[in-house]
């Protein structure tokens, strides 16, 4: 980032938890394992 303050720069932080956050308690559905190429994701 540019030169901002340490006002500032915490918070962009805290913006971008928080839609990081609310982008994560949209998310619906349940984990899939999938394997490929003998690796397990």
């Amino acid at each position: 980032m540019a030169n901002l303050s340490s006002v500032a720069r915490s918070a962009y932080g805290d913006l971008l938890r928080l839609l990081k956050d609310d982008m994560v308690a949209n998310v619906r559905g349940s984990l899939v394992t999938k394997e490929r190429g003998g690796k397990v994701y």
